[in-house]
């Protein structure tokens, strides 16, 4: 059943909330709003309840922030962090912690040359710290194009990479830090070309680029990067692939790059952000297109295998997707998994084969086309 817990009315919950709900240790939902709130106007910070309970614990003014433009980040500590993308001593925002009873302290202000206009969440890496990006900093032809920046808990910011616009510009998705320490990222534009990029960055600040988009592959990554169950980094783009709608890309552990998907205009399109479900497949949002026309939630990912038994014979059922999958089998872990030939029956959208029980073991898996 669907409820509406809050309704915002911009003079006192604010305006314009940002996407990115948490859920605090007290089971209770937190977020943010762009504007209203309060005589600043400016944004606030809300709680509410499973019940529908809300608490503004915060409105932001010009001084200590404002417009929030991400979710809050629930740290290991207990309190709550977050970026706003204006306000502060040079209107470049800030970076603040908030106490779950709703005091917030300004840890860091933006003074434009070491970043402004902040617009992802934050992350809370293994070593405590916070690690972030801007979208730009600097003024006009001494500008650069961007920030990836670290702030420990108790304030002391650290500017880790600069972007130059020939190695990218605008990272303004969240980071992800990888199994391997490293930290990944997007950036929706890049000099040459504009189509953005994905990078690395170590947490000593070494940057590196994994690769360049050049529109075939995908163009203006947006969202932020997830780490999928299968150990690689997935992502999408809102534009470019096969028909210029958008794409879903992996990168492998070893740095392996490979665009898995292309959107198209007979499906949803223009992707934006991921998230894994606890088997693996992946869950998106597409702003455009759909049987609707108004954009869609689409999965992606090895649809169920079913398998019943009767007597000596095994029925193995998966529904019709796109893009297809295949059925193959092994005779058990580590060994080689061959493609089962027989062709399957699709009856109500529903792949069928029916299989003879061999007298040794064997697995079953499906597999893209």
């Amino acid at each position: 059943a669907f409820t509406t817990l809050l309704n915002f009315d911009s003079a006192t919950t604010g305006s314009h909330p940002n996407p990115g709900l948490i859920f605090g240790s007290d089971g209770n939902l937190y977020g943010t709003t762009r504007s209203g709130g309060g005589s600043g106007n400016s944004g606030t910070v809300f709680k509410v309840t499973p019940l529908g309970d809300v608490t503004i614990l915060a409105s932001f003014g010009f001084s200590g922030g404002n417009s929030p433009g991400a979710g809050l980040l629930l740290g290991t500590d207990g309190n709550f962090y977050g970026t706003t993308s204006q306000g502060g001593p040079d209107n470049a925002g800030t970076i603040f912690k908030m106490t779950p009873l709703g005091a917030i302290t300004t840890l860091h202000a933006f003074n434009i040359n070491d970043g402004s206009t902040t617009s992802a969440s934050l992350i809370q890496a293994t070593d405590g710290n916070f690690y972030g990006t801007t979208p730009q900093s600097g003024f006009g032809d001494f500008g650069t194009a961007g920030t990836v920046f670290k702030i420990t808990p108790v304030g002391t910011f650290t500017t880790l990479a600069t972007f130059d616009f020939s190695n990218g510009s605008s990272p303004s998705a969240r980071l992800l830090q990888g199994a391997d320490g490293n930290f990944y990222g997007t950036t929706s534009h890049q000099a040459d070309n504009d189509f953005g990029t994905v990078f690395k960055i170590t947490p000593a600040g070494v940057l590196s680029t994994i690769v360049f988009f050049d529109s075939n592959n995908g163009a203006n990554p947006t969202g932020g990067l997830i780490l999928g169950k299968d150990g690689n980094i997935f992502g999408t783009t809102y534009q470019g692939g096969s028909a210029d709608s958008g794409t879903l890309f992996k990168v492998a552990p070893n740095g392996t790059f490979t665009s898995v998907y292309s959107f198209t205009t007979a499906t949803p399109f223009n992707p934006s952000g991921l998230i894994s479900g606890i088997d693996g497949t992946l869950y998106g949002i597409a702003s455009q297109g759909g049987s609707l026309g108004g954009g869609a939630v689409y999965r992606y990912g090895a649809p169920s295998l079913v398998i019943s038994r009767n007597s000596n014979t095994i029925t193995l059922t998966w529904p019709v997707t796109n893009p297809s999958f295949g059925l193959r089998s092994s005779s058990g872990i580590g060994a080689v998994w061959n493609p089962v030939t027989t062709t399957p029956t699709v009856t109500d959208n529903q792949n069928s084969i029916t299989l003879t029980v061999g007298a040794n073991q064997e697995f079953f898996e499906l597999q893209q086309n």
